[in-house]
C-alpha cells in the first residue's frame, strides 16, 4: 500500500486575521468611547455621569490590554 503525503493547506491570512480582529476590536472600542464622551459633554445628570465614567474606565482598560496606546502612537501614561 502506497500512501501519498499531503501538503499542509496554505494559510496566508492566518496572522492577518488576528490583526484584523484586533483592529476591529480597537475600532469598536474607540467608537464606543467617542459616543460616551459625546454623552458626557451633553451634561448628563449625576447618576448617568457616574455610569458613563465607569464605562469609559472599562473601555480605557480594554484599550490598554489591546495595546492601543502603542498602535496609535500615544505616549505611555505610566
Amino acid at each position: 500500500m502506497v500512501t501519498k503525503e499531503r501538503a499542509a493547506p496554505e494559510r496566508p491570512f492566518h496572522t492577518d486575521r488576528r490583526c484584523g480582529d484586533r483592529r476591529s476590536a480597537l475600532a469598536r472600542l474607540l467608537g464606543q468611547k467617542e459616543q460616551l464622551l459625546a454623552r458626557l459633554e451633553a451634561g448628563p445628570g449625576p447618576n448617568e455621569r457616574a455610569e458613563i465614567q465607569a464605562l469609559l474606565a472599562k473601555i480605557d482598560t480594554a484599550l490598554k490590554l489591546l495595546g492601543a496606546e502603542k498602535s496609535l502612537g500615544a505616549e505611555p501614561t505610566d
